[in-house]
C-alpha cells in the first residue's frame, strides 16, 4: 500500500550536523554539536514519552577532555539561553524528549583541555550516529 510505504519512509533518521568549537580562554572551550532528525516522525513518540515503554535517546561523549557542563541550545541561530542538563554523569546523557521530526537540536558542552571529543547519539528507531570534534 502506498500509505504504508510513505509511513515507513518517514520513520526517524538521525544524522550528525555541524560542529563548532570556541575558545573561552584558560583552557576552556565551548563545543556545539548539531543532531538532526531528517524525517517527519520524532525519535520518541508522544505515547512512549507518557508510558516510558521505549528507552530514551542516549548521547555519549568520550575523549581526552573534561566535560564541565552540558546543555541544549534553545535557538542555535541566536546567541542566548542554553538549557543545562542536570545529570551527574555528563558523558552519558538521557534525552527523554527525543528529537522532533524535521528538526535540528544543538547540544553544547563546556570542556576543559584539548584533544578530541567523540559524540554519539543513539535512538531506538532512528539509528546511532557519531562524530569526532577536535578541540585545540
Amino acid at each position: 500500500c502506498i500509505r504504508d510505504r510513505y509511513h515507513a519512509d518517514q520513520l526517524p533518521m538521525v544524522k550528525m550536523g555541524d560542529t563548532r568549537v570556541e575558545s573561552l580562554g584558560g583552557g576552556m572551550y565551548k563545543v556545539q554539536v548539531d543532531v538532526k532528525n531528517e524525517r517527519a516522525i520524532p525519535t520518541l513518540s508522544a505515547r512512549s514519552l507518557v508510558t516510558r515503554t521505549v528507552r530514551p535517546d542516549i548521547v555519549t561523549a568520550e575523549g581526552g577532555v573534561e566535560i564541565v557542563a552540558a546543555g541544549w541550545v534553545v535557538d542555535r541561530n541566536r546567541p542566548g539561553q542554553t538549557l543545562m542538563i542536570d545529570q551527574k554523569d555528563l558523558t552519558r546523557i538521557l534525552n527523554r524528549s527525543g528529537i522532533p521530526g524535521r528538526t535540528t537540536r544543538t547540544l553544547e558542552y563546556l570542556v576543559r583541555g584539548t584533544g578530541s571529543l567523540d559524540v554519539t547519539y543513539s535512538t531506538v528507531k532512528g539509528g546511532t550516529v557519531s562524530t569526532t570534534v577536535r578541540i585545540r
